[in-house]
């Protein structure tokens, strides 16, 4: 609404920040081309903001931007493309760049990696992003250095320890009250982890939390991963009526990928690959 009310003769600044936000909050309700979109039209002008801008803002937006591109481009799968985004952050000298920025397009790097099966290269983020959080030491730095460890833990297939990892940034969320927007990925994310460990009761324990928070907050991309994973632990259990869930919940993540515009991939669950959303 801000951006259809400005004139042409408004700072381009301005727009730059308002298209950033966009793009941040399009990603969030799982609508990724749209949220790209923004990211393009925040591109065209980002070389015009003001340093009052960025001062008011506290880091460069550039940076940020490049950070939320990059990490639209992993979920649509554009896993080339996301990695150079990002490389033009993590390419910098770390002075540079604001720590939390910097740890951030590192996690980005790292999900680039395990996406593609690239552990060597995970590894070299991931411990890029301890170093950062070693380095600075709060409690948002530290909740992403302990999901991104487990992140590439679960690429290895070591999902105990990617359990504990999650388990670890989660307490951070809610003891600390840091990163609450991290939330609903890490309750997947460890959903994802109990499924793939055999306890069901775990999984879908989390995945309600999931769900829940989900809808609250219209979190369409960490909802669908959960109605799926969901679905898939009602299924195994065998019973007709459960099974009639399951295929309601699969129903319901379905709705929520038509409704995104975004196309199934965005949001696929990697235990359940086989799973059609589309």
């Amino acid at each position: 609404e801000a951006l259809a009310t400005m004139r042409h003769d408004d700072g381009l600044g301005s727009k730059v920040l308002l298209n950033i936000g966009l793009c941040q909050a399009l990603a969030w309700a799982g609508m990724f081309r749209e949220a790209l979109n923004a990211s393009d039209a925040a591109l065209t002008g980002i070389d015009a903001v003001d340093r009052f801008e960025e001062d008011f803002i506290g880091y460069s937006l550039k940076h940020w931007l490049l950070m939320l591109r990059g990490r639209v481009l992993v979920r649509l799968g554009r896993l080339d493309e996301a990695a150079r985004c990002v490389a033009e952050v993590t390419n910098l000298p770390p002075h540079a760049v604001d720590p939390l920025i910097l740890e951030l397009a590192h996690y980005v790097m790292v999900e680039v990696a395990c996406a593609s099966g690239d552990l060597e290269r995970a590894e070299h983020h991931s411990g890029a992003v301890e170093a950062i959080a070693r380095k600075h030491d709060n409690a948002y730095l530290n909740c992403f250095a302990n999901a991104c460890a487990a992140l590439v833990d679960q690429a290895r297939g070591q999902h105990l320890a990617a359990i504990a990892g999650f388990q670890r940034a989660l307490e951070y969320v809610r003891r600390q009250n840091v990163a609450k927007e991290f939330e609903t990925e890490l309750l997947v994310c460890l959903a994802e982890c109990c499924y793939l460990v055999n306890d069901p009761q775990s999984a879908e324990r989390f995945c309600e939390e999931t769900i829940a928070l989900a809808q609250e907050r219209c979190n369409r991309h960490q909802h669908v991963r959960a109605l799926v994973i969901a679905s898939a632990v009602l299924r195994e259990r065998g019973s007709d009526a459960e099974a009639r869930r399951a295929d309601e919940l699969l129903g319901g993540a379905r709705d929520l990928v038509r409704a995104s515009g975004a196309g199934a991939l965005s949001f696929r669950v990697r235990a359940l690959s086989e799973v059609v959303l589309g």
